[in-house]
C-alpha cells in the first residue's frame, strides 16, 4: 500500500474512497492509525472528514449501521483504548479533533428509529 511505500498523499487518497464507499468499515480505523504514526495532521484532518461525513450521511441499515459508525469514529479518537499494540503507541489526536468530537456526540440526534416514515426517540 501507499502508506508502507511513504506514499502519505496517495494514502490519504484512498482513505478518502474507502470513507466515502462504507464509512462503517473498521479497515479504516487501522489505515487511519497507521497514518497518525507517521503523520498525526494528515490523520486529523482524515477524522474531520469522517466526523464531517457522518454528520451528513444517512446509513443503509440503521441502527446497526450507526452504531458501527460511532464505534469506529471511538476507536479513531482514541487510538490506544481499544487492542492497544504496546509495540505502536499511535499519538493521540489534537486539540481540533477533539473539539469537533464532543460537539458531534452533543449534536447527535440520539438513538432515532424510524417506523411507518415516523421518527421517534426510543427510551
Amino acid at each position: 500500500m501507499a502508506l508502507e511505500e511513504g506514499d502519505n498523499q496517495a494514502a490519504v487518497r484512498s482513505i478518502q474512497e474507502n470513507m466515502a464507499i462504507d464509512p462503517t468499515q473498521s479497515m479504516l480505523v487501522e489505515l487511519i492509525n497507521d497514518l497518525a504514526v507517521k503523520d498525526r495532521a494528515a490523520a486529523d484532518n482524515l477524522i474531520l472528514q469522517y466526523i464531517g461525513g457522518l454528520s451528513k450521511a444517512e446509513l443503509v441499515g440503521g441502527k446497526l449501521s450507526r452504531g458501527r459508525a460511532d464505534l469506529v469514529l471511538r476507536w479513531l479518537v482514541f487510538p490506544n483504548s481499544f487492542f492497544p499494540d504496546p509495540n505502536k503507541r499511535i499519538p493521540s489526536p489534537g486539540p481540533d479533533v477533539m473539539r469537533t468530537y464532543v460537539r458531534y456526540v452533543i449534536e447527535m440526534p440520539g438513538d432515532l428509529s424510524v417506523e411507518s416514515g415516523k421518527v421517534r426517540h426510543r427510551p
